[in-house]
């Protein structure tokens, strides 16, 4: 499955959603970040879950290792930015008046 392209499909900011709500639903920390995308484009903020040391991306409905998603030498270079818990990205949310990225 290539997975990046499956993340680029989704409305835009679809991502940010999706992670407060699962962050909220599994009591888990909610990252804000971007992921390398060069195959559609270079590099786009992305959301994904962190809980019990590991990587939930949503968008994907699928696990990663966190030594994995970080790695600079992984598809997804991925780059953590902001973090926040479940509740307080919701609570953000309702702040801001959209998902994200903050």
């Amino acid at each position: 499955m290539n997975w990046l392209v499956k993340i680029a499909d989704q409305p835009s900011g679809e991502c940010f959603k999706l992670a407060a709500k699962w962050g909220m639903d599994n009591y888990a920390d909610v990252i804000h970040g971007t992921i390398n995308m060069a195959q559609v484009g270079g590099r786009r903020p992305h959301a994904w879950n962190e809980k019990d040391g590991k990587v939930f991306d949503p968008t994907l409905d699928h696990w990663f290792s966190v030594e994995k998603w970080y790695s600079p030498d992984w598809i997804t270079q991925a780059q953590g930015e902001t973090r926040y818990n479940g509740e307080e990205a919701v609570v953000k949310a309702i702040q801001e008046g959209h998902w994200g990225p903050w």
